[in-house]
């Protein structure tokens, strides 16, 4: 794989009655993994668009951004150590508007987690993280 440079994406940690919404990746590069609803920024496009975007896209929600969670940075490597893929995603906290879940063909599953509940243990790379991020700015919040 030739690399430019590395992708920005922009993702959704959406919260609704005190849980946090995540998705079952269906394709790669985290296959079979939870995440945050998101994927790549296209051009002429802002962060927080492209993240609401995604939201609906991925499990037919619409949200409304409230907070900045943070930025994740993926490193992907193959088994040599070759640099395979490098993405940027900035995540956002949004609270649910509407919308009912209709999955896409990239999403296996939707899942929503709350705070108290035991993490996944099929939770992509940096999710743990970005999963306390987001529950603690809903909390200082106070949504």
């Amino acid at each position: 794989m030739s690399l430019l440079g590395p992708v920005l994406a922009a993702s959704v940690a959406m919260h609704c009655e005190g849980r946090l919404l995540l998705v079952r990746r269906a394709l790669p590069p985290a296959k079979g993994q939870l995440a945050f609803p998101g994927g790549k920024v296209e051009a002429g496009e802002t962060l927080q668009e492209a993240a609401l975007r995604e939201l609906l896209e991925e499990t037919g929600f619409r949200g409304r951004i409230v907070g900045f969670v943070g930025h994740n940075e993926l490193i992907h490597a193959s088994p040599a150590g070759d640099l395979q893929g490098h993405h940027v995603i900035a995540c956002f906290l949004a609270q649910w508007v509407e919308g009912e879940a209709v999955a896409s063909d990239e999403v296996a599953e939707m899942v929503w987690l709350g705070r108290k509940d035991a993490a996944p243990a099929t939770l992509a790379p940096g999710m743990a993280t970005m999963l306390a991020k987001a529950f603690n700015l809903a909390a200082r919040m106070k949504l």
